[in-house]
């Protein structure tokens, strides 16, 4: 029997590719978005890759009532949790929405892991969480402190889930990557947002492909 998966987040660039990675690893993935900043298309693409469409839930993790209801409908081994919103300039503007967002919202999701036994999460970290400070490269080990709200959201669900995982069992693996590229040998999904992108690749990209006269 496979393993089932539930993945939030945004219909697009690394969630998408997560999908399609663990299908064709023999897991069932369930998703769960609520299309605030991305796009159905994406959901078509996965599909033409697969030759079938995962299970898909239009949700929001604001209304607790409908992911306990995600949670009721499926026997999940585990959770990969990539909703929140991610620029850093729109963190410092507004904070309070980031925080609301991306620390208030997830416990909703914690603790429907909690309720329904579901110990295991993959969280989607970020490179933020890392005090300037540090010398390149940086290990796990480094200092850890932010200088914007988004990267302190970063650093408190890390704490989070790691008192989760002393005091409640959560199985934790945390991913603090810096500037993801890349695309999909079939072209059907990657990083080409349709708004004003707000980390330095996709600018790259932009002017390779002639979208952009210069950086």
């Amino acid at each position: 029997m496979k393993k089932k998966i539930l993945i939030t987040g945004w219909l697009w660039y690394i969630w998408s590719h997560a999908v399609v990675a663990f299908e064709l690893a023999w897991y069932e993935t369930v998703i769960l978005d609520n299309l605030s900043n991305s796009c159905v298309t994406t959901l078509r693409n996965i599909q033409s890759i697969l030759g079938y469409k995962p299970k898909y839930y239009e949700c929001d993790l604001r209304n607790r009532k409908e992911v306990f209801k995600v949670f009721d409908e499926n026997n999940f081994d585990g959770v990969i949790h990539f909703a929140w919103a991610k620029a850093v300039g729109e963190s410092c503007n507004e904070p309070i929405y980031y925080f609301q967002n991306n620390i208030s919202w997830s416990l909703f999701l914690f603790e429907a892991m909690e309720k329904n036994n579901v110990k295991n999460i993959i969280f989607s970290s970020s490179a933020t969480v890392y005090h300037q400070e540090n010398q390149m490269p940086l290990i796990e080990s480094n200092l850890l402190g932010t200088t914007n709200p988004y990267g302190t959201t970063k650093m408190l669900l890390e704490k989070i889930l790691e008192d989760l995982s002393q005091f409640s069992w959560f199985n934790v693996i945390n991913l603090r990557y810096f500037n993801p590229i890349g695309a999909h040998p079939s072209w059907k999904i990657g990083e080409d947002p349709e708004w004003i992108p707000n980390n330095l690749l996709p600018f790259i990209m932009k002017v390779a492909n002639g979208e952009l006269e210069e950086l």
